[in-house]
C-alpha cells in the first residue's frame, strides 16, 4: 500500500510470465518488475530452450516453467519478448478471461493495441509496446509539438547492434576480437563486417527488412501524432556499438523556439537529462533516461532546432513504456476519505 496525496494504491500480488526473453530484454523487463511490489514472482517460458536462464528476481533465481502451466490462475500478466514468429503460438494459449498480454517485441503495428499514454487500458486485454526508437523520438517530438507546434522533423539514428538482439551483439564482440588477433572474421547476423565499420541497413531481431523497420517506426510516430499535420523523415545506419542509439533530430516548428525554455523542460522532466557529452558506455547501458547532448538553435531561423540524444534500447526503450503501462494498468487508486 503506497500513499499518494491522501489516497492509497493497492493491487493484489500476482505472477508474471516472461516469454522467450533474451538476456538484454529479459533483464530490462525484470528490472522494471522489481520496482512493483504487486509482482511476487516471475516465470520463464521458452518452448525451444530449457537450459538455466540465469535471470535473478530480487536476488533469487528465476525458474523455467513448463508450457502447460502458462494459464495458471496466479499468472495474471504475460510479456512476450521474442520476434513475431512465435507470437501467434503463445497468444493462442493465453486465457484472456484472467490474463493480460503485452507484446514487448516492438515489431508490430496495430493502432488498436499500440500503447501510448492516450490508450484506454480498461477495455483491452492485449497491448503492443512501440518500437524503442519510435518511443524515444515520440517523447522528444511531443515536447516541441506541445510548446511550439511541429512543422517538420528530419530524424537520423545511429543504431547500436542491439537491434539485432544478443546474437548480433555477440557477433560484434567476436569480430572485434578476430580483427585484433589478426584472425579470419566470421559472419552470421550481418552480411558484412560490422566491427570497426558502419552498415546502411539495420538488422532487427525480428528478421524484418530495413525498409519495413523504418516503415514501422515512422508509422508508430505518425500514429501518436495522428492529429498533427507535419512532415517527417527517418534515416538509420548500423554502427559498431553494443548498446545505445544516437539520435539526431532536426526539428522545425510553427512558432519561434526558446532555447532556454527547451533546456529547462528537458532538465525538469524525469525521462530526460542534459549532459555535456553523451556516450553509450556512460549514458546508455542500464540507464532509464534519454540523455541529451548538444542542442543547436539557428538564430537566423528561430523556428528550427537541432539536438543530439542517446538512449539504451532496452533500459529506456523497453523499460520506460513498460513501467508507464504497468503503473497505469495495475495500480488501482482508492480514495479512503
Amino acid at each position: 500500500m503506497i500513499s499518494l496525496h491522501g489516497r492509497y494504491i493497492m493491487q493484489e500480488a500476482f505472477t508474471v510470465a516472461l516469454i522467450e526473453p533474451n538476456e538484454c530484454i529479459g533483464q530490462a523487463i525484470i528490472s522494471e518488475l522489481e520496482r512493483l511490489q504487486f509482482v511476487k514472482k516471475i516465470l520463464i517460458y521458452n518452448r525451444f530452450d530449457v537450459s538455466d536462464n540465469g535471470f535473478l528476481f530480487r536476488g533469487a533465481p528465476v525458474s523455467n516453467a513448463p508450457l502447460d502451466t502458462i494459464t495458471d490462475e496466479q499468472i495474471k500478466l504475460l510479456i512476450y519478448c521474442a520476434d513475431d514468429n512465435s507470437y501467434p503460438f503463445y497468444r493462442s494459449r493465453v486465457d484472456f478471461n484472467h490474463q493480460w498480454l503485452i507484446d514487448a517485441s516492438g515489431g508490430g503495428f496495430d493502432p488498436q493495441m499500440l500503447f501510448f499514454d492516450q490508450m484506454d487500458l480498461d477495455s483491452i486485454k492485449e497491448v503492443k509496446l512501440p518500437h524503442p526508437i519510435a518511443y524515444q523520438y515520440t517523447l522528444i517530438l511531443d515536447v516541441f509539438n506541445g510548446l511550439y507546434n511541429l512543422k517538420s522533423a528530419n530524424l537520423f539514428t545511429a543504431c547500436a547492434v542491439s537491434t539485432g538482439g544478443q546474437v548480433a551483439m555477440n557477433e560484434l564482440i567476436m569480430q572485434t576480437k578476430a580483427i585484433l588477433n589478426h584472425e579470419e572474421i566470421e559472419y552470421d547476423v550481418f552480411p558484412k563486417q560490422i566491427a570497426l565499420n558502419c552498415l546502411p541497413q539495420i538488422y532487427s531481431s525480428s528478421h524484418i527488412s530495413n525498409a519495413k523497420l523504418k516503415e514501422i517506426i515512422l508509422e508508430q510516430i505518425k500514429f501518436y501524432f495522428s492529429n498533427v499535420n507535419f512532415k517527417i523523415d527517418l534515416t538509420m545506419v548500423q554502427v559498431p556499438v553494443l548498446r545505445g542509439h544516437t539520435m539526431v533530430s532536426h526539428i522545425e516548428t510553427e512558432q519561434a523556439i526558446s532555447l532556454k525554455t527547451v533546456k529547462e523542460y528537458f532538465m525538469d522532466h524525469a525521462s530526460t537529462e542534459i549532459v555535456a557529452s553523451p556516450n553509450p558506455a556512460q549514458h546508455c547501458i542500464f540507464k532509464n533516461q534519454i540523455h541529451i547532448g548538444e542542442i543547436t538553435h539557428n538564430l537566423q531561423d528561430e523556428t528550427s532546432i537541432s539536438m543530439v540524444s542517446m538512449a539504451d534500447e532496452f533500459g529506456f526503450g523497453i523499460g520506460a513504456p513498460l513501467r508507464a503501462l504497468l503503473i497505469r494498468k495495475y495500480q488501482k487508486v482508492m480514495n479512503i476519505n
